[in-house]
């Protein structure tokens, strides 16, 4: 299973790329340093509880979603990063039943219908 870091610096670039954004497009956005934005980009800085605020509030998505394994690398585009949100957190609110046909609803068949290793 991967990091919280490596979760983080997957799901950064996937959203770089999807927004077609460049490092210091990113950063200003962010109102991070474009050096900052490059050293968690590279995984090679884990950034403060604050900078992940600022990532997500800047990058318009939900903090969690940045360290989510599923939730941004399976998106293409920004509308179906905001339809898994809602899918994951119908999926995390949801009875066991609910939780296998929201998976499979969203073809993600190989979701664990009660995840083990996420912590709410």
């Amino acid at each position: 299973m991967a990091t919280l870091s490596e979760l983080l610096t997957r799901n950064l670039n996937h959203i770089k790329t999807v927004d077609d954004l460049n490092q210091t497009s990113m950063g200003e956005l962010c109102g991070i340093a474009q050096r900052t934005i490059s050293n968690i980009l590279t995984g090679s800085h884990s950034p403060s509880l604050d900078k992940l605020e600022k990532l997500a509030k800047g990058l318009r998505v939900p903090a969690w979603t940045l360290l989510h394994p599923l939730v941004v690398t399976r998106a293409r585009n920004r509308q179906e990063i905001r339809e898994l949100e809602s899918i994951v957190a119908a999926y995390i609110n949801g009875r066991d039943a609910d939780r296998r046909r929201i998976a499979l609803a969203a073809g993600l068949s190989d979701v664990d219908p009660k995840p083990q290793d996420v912590a709410y």
